[in-house]
């Protein structure tokens, strides 16, 4: 610290008069006398936050003095005098300190570094003035420094635009600091990798940017901001990217069908959700190998309900949901699942079962299924089946049963159901007579598939001559 002290002085006039009572002349006589009066005395300074962040926190100089004549009766001011570190007096800064009855100190709370500060050492002299002028005057130092980054924000274009080949594309961000801003580069990585620095010119309103114009090559183009200030902080957060061509596929939602269990015959819808940064071309589903096209629904619903549900067996059916767009880039893939439900049905066909006419006795008399006619004597008996089909859309077995044949006329005659005889193929080797209780005679067969059945009859002696009916069941449960 250094001090400099000017003392004043105090001049006292005193005028003393004597006169003699009866002298004839009088004689006037005149001292001088000099009270010296002593400078403040500044015994110490501070100076915080030491060092001091540009712009960011304000100064606190403060100052303990001391006086003959008392504080703060007689200072008549406290100045700081600050140097800004460029080193010439002309923009020196003067700032007042005012007494604080509490501390008894001399202080100034006003002061913050302005962006224009310069960086480094900074040197003040705290000057104390009494009400004589005498002064005195002590001078300290702080530093002024920068570690904060710049602020970047606003980068523009936005992530993810596309753009044409051969576009022109302005890079901007919205960059500021606490100090002075040095330099905005703005380094572009091209879909081959390779990177390409420029340099942003200011704008305006703190704005920084660059129109790139080498957009020769399809796919992503990164632009990474970097941003120094004249302290050398460094800020590199700033990042977008934008993507020239039609590189980007169609995204597929996840397929939901409806309903999710569906009984046969009945419609099943399959909708999903399909978007592109530029235009969905065709969306695709495919059912068991085969692809049908979706319609476009409202908004990016795409929806398929043309299925026949009919036709597969009963279980469930996992399909795949494709998608491109108008670029032909083929989005990923999404599967769902739809039910059948199960569903056990049969048909018979070439009935009624007709004996034609039998003389009695007879035994093992083939059925003709009425293709010979009625009535017939002595003709060929065909023979064609019964025929039972499958027509449901699982494997089925098939049980038969019947009931006793009764007479049209007479009812009281009876011809019982073990009369008749039953197989699968055209030989009564190994046929079983047909009961009241349901018996399985063909097992697992197939969707669509039949069964032939042929049938016989024996009638015994004593049964009277008349038409003779009874029924025949054949019924189906999922094997």
């Amino acid at each position: 610290m250094q001090r400099y002290v000017r003392f004043g002085m105090l001049i006292l006039l005193i005028l003393i008069l004597s006169s003699l009572s009866y002298a004839a002349s009088t004689a006037n006589t005149t001292t001088n006398i000099y009270i010296l009066n002593s400078a403040p005395n500044i015994t110490s300074i501070s100076d915080s936050p030491d060092p001091v962040e540009i712009t960011t926190q304000t100064m606190t100089f403060t100052a303990n003095i001391t006086d003959n004549n008392g504080v703060p009766q007689d200072i008549a001011s406290v100045v700081v005098e600050l140097n800004n570190g460029t080193g010439s007096t002309t923009d020196d800064i003067n700032l007042t300190m005012t007494y604080n009855e509490g501390s008894g100190l001399y202080k100034n709370t006003t002061y913050f570094v302005p962006h224009s500060g310069t960086l480094g050492a900074w040197s003040y002299i705290i000057y104390a003035t009494d009400n004589t002028g005498a002064v005195d005057s002590l001078s300290g130092a702080f530093t002024v420094q920068d570690t904060l980054r710049p602020n970047v924000t606003n980068v523009l274009p936005s992530k993810n635009i596309t753009l044409i080949d051969d576009s022109n594309v302005s890079i901007n961000a919205t960059v500021t600091d606490n100090g002075i801003i040095s330099s905005v580069i703005v380094e572009v990585t091209q879909p081959n990798n390779f990177k390409e620095n420029v340099t942003a010119t200011y704008l305006g309103n703190n704005v920084y940017g660059y129109t790139y114009t080498n957009t020769t090559q399809d796919g992503y183009y990164n632009a990474t901001f970097y941003v120094y200030d004249t302290a050398n902080n460094l800020n590199n957060s700033g990042y977008t990217y934008f993507i020239v061509g039609d590189i980007i596929s169609p995204s597929i939602g996840q397929p939901v069908s409806t309903p999710q269990a569906v009984d046969p015959g009945n419609s099943l819808n399959i909708t999903v959700n399909v978007t592109d940064n530029i235009a969905v071309d065709t969306v695709l589903v495919e059912i068991q190998n085969i692809n049908y096209t979706m319609n476009d629904g409202p908004g990016n619903l795409y929806y398929y309900d043309q299925h026949d549900t009919s036709v597969p067996n009963a279980g469930t059916y996992v399909y795949t949901v494709y998608a491109n767009d108008t670029s032909q880039n083929w989005g990923t893939p999404q599967t769902g699942n739809f039910t059948i439900n199960p569903l056990v049905s049969i048909t018979i066909t070439q009935i009624p079962i007709d004996f034609g006419n039998v003389t009695v006795p007879a035994t093992n008399r083939r059925a003709d299924n009425g293709t010979a006619g009625s009535g017939y004597s002595g003709g060929t008996i065909k023979g064609f089946p019964m025929i039972a089909n499958n027509t449901g859309n699982v494997q089925e077995n098939f049980s038969i049963s019947g009931t006793d044949l009764y007479g049209l006329t007479n009812s009281s005659y009876t011809i019982t159901v073990s009369n008749i005889k039953y197989d699968t193929d055209n030989n009564i080797t190994g046929a079983s007579s047909l009961s009241g209780t349901p018996t399985r005679y063909a097992g697992n067969v197939i969707r669509f598939n039949i069964q032939n059945v042929y049938f016989w009859i024996t009638v015994p002696t004593g049964i009277p001559s008349q038409a003779y009916q009874g029924n025949v069941t054949v019924s189906a449960q999922q094997s």
